[in-house]
């Protein structure tokens, strides 16, 4: 597999000494959720999954993997698709939940109309807000998003210690960054990003977040992010970056970041099994994304 490389900021000596820091000194702090033999949390988790056309391929291999290797005891699945034709056998056969699009939002397709030099960029918007509405159709107080390319291949838990884990990477993307001050007046304080592609969610953190961006901007939050991302880039908004940084700024007690270990691939045309992936891979890795473009 060919591994790519996302874009990250500038070159700086104090940012890469701090990710040198969190990759290998604060992470062999917490070895024992970041190891094969990796402890298991007992916080109940529901796992939403937005799923888009393109990725309805690699579903399957994701669901194994979250079976595999998130330690948490799971209580259900969510995906949610526009695309049902293309998902919906392999859901009925592993008992998944599935919702449409329309079903988890409450704003109508136009409301997320939005291009860049003439591309929609619609859907990418409207999978960022299903992942933030999991606060009204989740069962369990906490939720983990997972995006429909990434697929797990080392135990991991996103709760320790009375601490929320939260993986972050060398990603940077200034729009994403001031959005988030527009959103909620706070600046970002994180030299990482918390892109990684999957998250945990608190239900009430989730709402509190809202209502803050609501009393911030006099607008509901929705109608908030709408209105006040730029566009002058094909990527505007991120729903990872914006609630990462609010924990971060608000309740930096609370959680705990740590390197994510993982990388981007082509999506060959042929996908390999779990066990494949799991023996070819370095064994620090702890994701692989198969992206598609």
């Amino acid at each position: 597999m060919r591994i790519t490389t996302k874009k990250t900021a500038k070159r700086n000596p104090a940012r890469i000494g701090y990710i040198y820091f969190l990759k290998y000194i604060m992470s062999n702090r917490f070895l024992d959720i970041n190891s094969d033999t990796a402890c298991s949390s007992s916080l109940p988790i529901d796992i939403v999954i937005p799923v888009a056309e393109k990725d309805a391929m690699v579903l399957p291999l994701v669901v194994q993997s979250i079976k595999a290797f998130v330690r948490h005891p799971i209580n259900k699945f969510y995906v949610i698709s526009p695309h049902v034709e293309e998902v919906g056998p392999y859901l009925e056969s592993h008992q998944i939940e599935y919702f449409t699009d329309e079903e988890i939002l409450d704003r109508p397709t136009s409301f997320f109309d939005f291009k860049f030099n003439g591309v929609d960029r619609s859907g990418w918007l409207k999978q960022q807000f299903i992942k933030l509405a999991g606060d009204r159709f989740c069962e369990m107080e906490h939720y983990l998003v997972v995006d429909s390319d990434t697929v797990f291949v080392r135990p991991l838990v996103f709760f320790h210690r009375d601490r929320y884990v939260m993986h972050v990477s060398k990603a940077y993307h200034r729009p994403y960054y001031e959005l988030f001050s527009r959103l909620l007046g706070y600046r970002r304080i994180s030299s990482l990003s918390f892109i990684s592609h999957h998250m945990l969610f608190n239900k009430t953190l989730v709402r509190e977040m809202k209502e803050d961006i609501a009393a911030h901007t006099g607008l509901e939050w929705d109608e908030a992010v709408m209105k006040y991302l730029s566009h002058d880039t094909v990527s505007p908004f991120s729903e990872y970056e914006t609630y990462g940084n609010y924990l971060f700024n608000k309740y930096p007690k609370r959680i705990v970041r740590l390197f994510h270990h993982g990388h981007d691939v082509d999506r060959p045309r042929q996908l390999p099994s779990l066990d494949e992936i799991c023996h070819g891979i370095n064994h620090g890795i702890r994701t692989i994304s198969f992206h598609s473009y």
